[in-house]
């Protein structure tokens, strides 16, 4: 809604190019591959959210299916549970090496698409595949202000961006029951 400074640009990871990646080299067509397990917590503003989820499916044909999603959000990570209940040193060890293999597979340059968002901008996106964050920025000096033209009102923030949330399930239940009342009383597989 307001972009009025220095930075701040804005960048998308397809997460499921970098699971089907990571599947793949795992062999997970052929084989079981267990990805690791993330504990997340979200205490803010008077809400507390907490959850575990699965990395990302552990098979490549599960990951293309609608329902499919990738759980990475590392400023909402928890104490791992996945410690609890005597495991061992090297499991610890291999639980880190996943999640240090999905970084670095994230951030592989064909993966990553960025932008700097202008006033008026909207960004649509599935938010269970699309990963998404922000560079630094920082308020324009007077002299910038001034050069570009930019007012800024006191009081008022200098970069305010918007969000809107759409839980999955509300989406895919309107999609199926759209799909009934065009085909009668059969359920499409989604």
């Amino acid at each position: 809604m307001r972009n009025r400074v220095e930075g701040g640009s804005s960048y998308f990871v397809d997460s499921f190019s970098a699971a089907d990646h990571i599947l793949r080299d795992n062999n997970a067509d052929d084989a079981y591959y267990t990805p690791p397990t993330i504990d997340y917590e979200y205490d803010n503003d008077g809400h507390y959210l907490a959850c575990t989820h699965p990395l990302m499916p552990s098979k490549r044909k599960t990951l293309h299916r609608l329902y499919a999603s990738v759980n990475w959000s590392p400023p909402f990570q928890g104490v791992p549970s996945a410690f609890s209940g005597g495991r061992s040193t090297n499991a610890q060890i291999e639980w880190y090496k996943s999640l240090e293999q999905f970084e670095r597979t994230l951030k592989e340059s064909n993966r990553e698409w960025e932008f700097t968002l202008e006033e008026g901008d909207l960004v649509l996106f599935d938010n269970r595949r699309v990963l998404h964050a922000r560079r630094a920025f920082r308020d324009l000096t007077e002299a910038e202000r001034l050069e570009r033209g930019v007012e800024v009102i006191e009081g008022e923030p200098s970069r305010w961006l918007k969000g809107c949330y759409l839980d999955g399930e509300v989406v895919w239940d309107k999609l199926a029951t759209l799909n009934r009342q065009i085909n009668g009383d059969q359920i499409a597989e989604l």
